[in-house]
């Protein structure tokens, strides 16, 4: 008698397990802070999802001196170019890459997810907020290539 309550138990732990996970809920676990594309499921800031795309995708040409027609190398100079820079990305001109999406896999490719370039077009439509300047970290890198 004692065995079957265990084996039960045991059944209607993993059950349990089983349903949270599917649903994207971790006992003792945080919820999840980000969509199936990595889009923030709250508020998208600059310095916590934007700046990584910034760094990570545009700043290698975008600098005092590159050869963009403006650096995007702080907060101050992006909030400036945003409207811009949200056009651009959502047709898919900036970053420029001219390899075809459903060839290869190339190395240094800068093209951006459609998660990334929704990250952007959140922001910028969300007011353009700076957000905490100790949030910076690659969180809007986890808007991962699909």
């Amino acid at each position: 008698m004692l065995q079957l309550s265990r084996a039960r138990w045991g059944l209607r732990s993993l059950a349990l397990t089983l349903a949270c996970s599917a649903c994207g809920t971790h006992i003792g676990l945080p919820p999840r802070e980000v969509d199936a594309e990595g889009v923030p499921l709250g508020p998208v800031t600059y310095n916590a999802h934007v700046q990584p795309l910034i760094q990570q995708n545009c700043v290698t040409c975008h600098t005092e001196d590159g050869i963009a027609p403006m650096p995007l190398q702080t907060y101050e100079q992006t909030k400036v170019w945003a409207e811009q820079i949200k056009r651009q990305v959502v047709s898919r001109a900036m970053p420029p890459w001219t390899a075809g999406p459903d060839c290869n896999d190339y190395l240094e490719d800068r093209s951006l997810s459609d998660g990334q370039i929704e990250i952007i077009k959140r922001w910028v439509d969300e007011g353009k907020e700076q957000g905490d300047a100790t949030s910076r970290h690659a969180s809007a890198l986890t808007a991962t290539r699909e």
